[in-house]
């Protein structure tokens, strides 16, 4: 019976884990869930430019509009003294409604929800039907928000194993949960903070709004809130109850609360960088973006730009988009393209237009060197005449006074 039940355990941890994305090489999750991605269109990956070419780099990158993977859980404090007055928005409570009701709207605008599901408490817990898509529920969601009417107590222990439960339910196919526990007043009704170490172990997000003028994040635990001694600390303070990287936020003016919510959960698409070749990574001129950076999510971004001139041969870009959360989470992905610059291929056309100009060139410098050839032997050789034209000029003319030697032997005749 134990193997069987171990068996039982493992397949239902297998399965939650099947139902759970696998995200492509160019996208990852922050930490609040939110979806972060990037991906390059041009140059395509192992396309070929040539030399003479420049090589466009386009794409986009964007945060929060991916595949939604967070669970959601409001839980709303609706004990009796959020019957109060408190401004413009109405009692207490009108104005925590108001609140999660934009906080509602801002998950689904933000991109990253995938899950929402409501929990009202006063003596005891009243979670709503459970989990909910956040989009296609919507007006059900809105509803179950504005259920709530003040009256009781506030029992913490019992909003917290409710809590705990819907963390844990099958039906909870999300990464990442994320609780926001809003109330005005410390917790009573027999507080135990085992409930919320629970719920820790849980993994999930808590988040915690001290609402009003009667509770703050700034005390922590000794006593409870029956205890005549409450010294500097309280033991059930709603800082208690935050856990797993969330925040403890007191809004003493309850119609601020909606100041709040980008602390709670937003994201942000910080930069956009690319890289050449394995050389550091340089911020795209902010002139190549579709819109200045940083800019708060869900957003998109679009980039285009020109690469310098490359030398033949392969090479990689890489683009990195950064993106940051509301809880400190900073992720970086990247998406990074292969692709070859080569020189110039001649066509046959081209090589016989070559071969053509070659030949013609080797011809008139054939003729041209014939052509001197002869020139220079023609002029040469008018010199030459000239030279021996003007060598007869300069001879003797007088053939008359010449007499012609004597030969030997002979003898005068008289």
């Amino acid at each position: 019976a134990e193997t069987a039940c171990l068996v039982l355990i493992v397949l239902m941890l297998n399965l939650k884990e099947s139902v759970s994305r696998r995200l492509p090489e160019q996208m990852t999750d922050l930490s609040n869930g939110a979806v972060l991605q990037v991906n390059m269109s041009s140059p395509a990956v192992n396309s070929t430019f040539l030399t003479t070419e420049t090589v466009a780099v386009n794409g986009s990158a964007s945060v929060g509009l991916g595949v939604p993977d967070v669970a959601y859980i409001f839980v709303i404090d609706t004990s009796l003294s959020t019957d109060e007055p408190d401004g413009d928005c109405g009692t207490v409570l009108d104005c925590v409604q108001a609140f999660f009701s934009k906080l509602h709207r801002e998950a689904n605008k933000d991109g990253s929800a995938e899950l929402l599901a409501v929990i009202n408490f006063d003596d005891i817990a009243h979670p709503s039907e459970g989990f909910l898509h956040p989009r296609k529920n919507s007006r059900k969601i809105e509803e179950e928000i504005a259920a709530g009417y003040p009256g009781g107590g506030t029992n913490c222990n019992d909003a917290l194993l409710a809590t705990t439960e819907l963390v844990r339910s099958p039906k909870n196919t999300a990464g990442t949960t994320v609780v926001v526990f809003a109330g005005d007043g410390l917790c009573n009704e027999d507080y135990d903070p085992t409930a919320a170490d629970e719920l820790q172990r849980t993994g999930a997000i808590v988040h915690t709004v001290a609402v009003g003028d009667s509770v703050d994040c700034n005390i922590s635990a000794t006593t409870n809130y029956d205890d005549d001694t409450v010294g500097d600390y309280m033991e059930n303070s709603l800082v208690d109850i935050t856990q797993n990287g969330g925040v403890c936020t007191s809004v003493p003016d309850p119609e601020t609360l909606p100041h709040i919510i980008d602390e709670l959960i937003g994201t942000t698409l910080k930069a956009v960088k690319f890289q050449i070749d394995g050389g550091n990574y340089t911020h795209v001129p902010a002139g190549n973006l579709s819109d200045p950076l940083p800019r708060e999510g869900a957003t998109e971004v679009a980039f285009e730009m020109e690469l310098p001139r490359l030398a033949a041969g392969r090479h990689e870009i890489c683009v990195r988009a950064a993106g940051e959360d509301s809880l400190g989470g900073w992720a970086n992905i990247e998406d990074c393209h292969e692709f070859t610059v080569a020189e110039p291929v001649r066509t046959g056309y081209q090589v016989e237009l070559w071969l053509f100009c070659l030949v013609v060139s080797l011809t008139l410098i054939v003729v041209l060197s014939i052509g001197y050839v002869v020139i220079r032997r023609v002029t040469t050789g008018k010199e030459f005449d000239s030279q021996d034209s003007s060598s007869a000029a300069s001879a003797p003319s007088d053939i008359h006074n010449y007499v012609s030697p004597k030969p030997v032997g002979a003898r005068n005749i008289v």
